[in-house]
């Protein structure tokens, strides 16, 4: 028969059991699981510092790397512009970093740029003073209601391509009476402005040569809201109902004009996935009828796109015509 002390003596060794339990789970145990979990937690350290390692040699690889093909590109394009007269137009938006790094690498080609010309404004008549601005630039020889800032382009596109002046200074001639008074009256009424830091002294009126090429560039407007306005939309006396780009107004007359033209553009920003909002110049002219005579080069704030601007001026050599960058109508990043 079972009595109370077996009882007693079976909860004593229950209740001893479970204390021993706990003992060895709270030292024995316990400290295996710790111990565990610290080298785990050294593991996962050794490797972050091995990854952290591996990007910080990664980083100065590519840094290395980009290093040496900035120093390598102006070596492969040496003498790609030998002696090349080329002038240099851009817009009231025109990032200067990327366009002063691009002046360089033409100048590091051989390429002859004596100076910048850089349009003020948008010539919009309907801003303030800017009709008689234009009417004084224009020498007062504009007809009465005659659209200023299309007269303008067209003396100013005229005068840099160095063509004669026509008797009375008729609409579409350029109106002073000297190649070096326009450009002049030009900067006089804040119209445009001339940077002259190629080295040498500077001629203006014989300035540009008469064989040169053009590099036009345009800038994303702060709100990115200029107006497109395609060649089909246009109306027979070339005028829209509203005004365009300067920059595409200047593209445009250029190339009516048969200039040796390329037309590139800067960019405030650049996305992981190099997707870039295209200027409304670089833009139009990839979508509309320019397209199979002027090339465009986009995102200058890239080495490989300035390179590209060096190999398309060299391409009008040949009138060979091409679209290169990152943004959306590029055929290469570069030519071939």
């Amino acid at each position: 028969m079972i009595n109370f002390r077996y009882h007693l003596v079976s909860l004593v060794a229950v209740f001893l059991a479970l204390g021993v339990g706990i003992v060895m789970g709270s030292t024995v145990i316990d400290q295996t699981i710790v111990e565990g979990l610290r080298g785990t937690i050294d593991r996962v350290e050794q490797r972050a510092d091995a990854d952290r390692k591996e990007a910080r040699l990664s980083r100065e690889e590519r840094d290395d790397a980009r290093e040496a093909l900035a120093q390598t590109v102006p070596v492969l394009l040496e003498r790609r512009l030998d002696r090349v007269p080329v002038v240099v137009v851009t817009g009231p938006d025109s990032e200067s970093g990327p366009v002063n790094e691009t002046v360089d690498m033409i100048r590091a080609a051989g390429g002859v740029v004596p100076a910048i010309v850089r349009i003020e404004s948008d010539w919009d008549p309907a801003s303030e003073g800017m009709e008689d601005r234009l009417a004084k630039a224009l020498g007062g020889s504009a007809p009465k209601g005659s659209d200023l800032r299309t007269l303008g382009v067209r003396a100013l596109t005229e005068r840099l391509r160095r063509l004669p002046a026509q008797p009375g200074g008729t609409p579409g001639s350029a109106a002073p009476q000297s190649v070096g008074d326009l450009l002049d009256q030009f900067r006089s009424e804040g119209l445009i402005s001339l940077r002259t830091d190629g080295g040498g002294g500077f001629d203006l009126a014989n300035y540009p040569a008469a064989d040169a090429r053009f590099l036009v560039v345009d800038g994303v407007a702060p709100n990115n809201e200029a107006p497109i306005v395609k060649e089909s939309n246009r109306t027979p006396s070339g005028d829209s109902a509203t005004p365009e780009s300067i920059i595409l107004v200047v593209a445009r007359a250029l190339a009516d004009l048969d200039a040796n033209l390329v037309v590139a553009s800067t960019s405030r920003e650049i996305s992981r996935e190099q997707q870039v909002s295209l200027t409304v110049a670089v833009r139009s002219i990839r979508e509309g009828e320019l397209r199979a005579t002027v090339s465009t080069v986009d995102t200058i704030e890239l080495l490989e796109s300035r390179a590209a601007v060096v190999l398309a001026l060299e391409d009008l050599t040949s009138r060979a015509i091409g679209h290169y960058g990152v943004g959306k109508g590029a055929q290469r990043r570069v030519p071939k």
